[in-house]
């Protein structure tokens, strides 16, 4: 199933090879990640080390951090335990893009999906789309998710 058969003509996929391949990518545009360190809204991340990301290419390594390991092992699981049955309840399929969508009219915007759910009987209409956005928080952080 191609996710771009359920988006407007105006969204495109840029496929890559590996992580760093993919990490590459996202420094070329806006993510939903960076929405919010550009709104002053990130706690974790400043303006200007958004800046640094994405005009210098500095990276953390965070292959040692065990909160962001965790998550990405657990992403599969929450997927197909808990969305997948979720969505097919209420009529819909969910696809786990291995693509970062952009827009070709402003390529700057640029989206990495978790899921996409799109009702099982699809009639053309965008809006009955849904984005999922998978997120693993500790106890620790569980505070911050009121």
């Amino acid at each position: 199933m191609n996710i771009l058969d359920f988006l407007p003509k105006e969204v495109s996929a840029i496929h890559f090879l590996d992580e760093n391949d993919w990490l590459n990518e996202r420094r070329k545009g806006m993510g939903g990640s960076d929405v919010s360190v550009v709104m002053g809204l990130n706690k974790y991340k400043s303006e200007l080390r958004l800046y640094k990301e994405k005009v210098e290419g500095l990276r953390e390594d965070t292959s040692e951090n065990t909160f962001i390991k965790k998550g990405k092992d657990l992403e599969d699981l929450i997927r197909l335990k808990y969305c997948l049955p979720y969505f097919k309840d209420k009529g819909y399929i969910v696809i786990h893009p291995d693509v970062i969508l952009t827009n070709s009219v402003k390529p700057v915007f640029r989206a990495n999906l978790d899921g996409f759910a799109v009702p099982e009987i699809y009639n053309g209409n965008y809006a009955d789309n849904i984005v999922v956005e998978i997120k693993w928080v500790s106890e620790y952080g569980e505070s911050n998710w009121n």
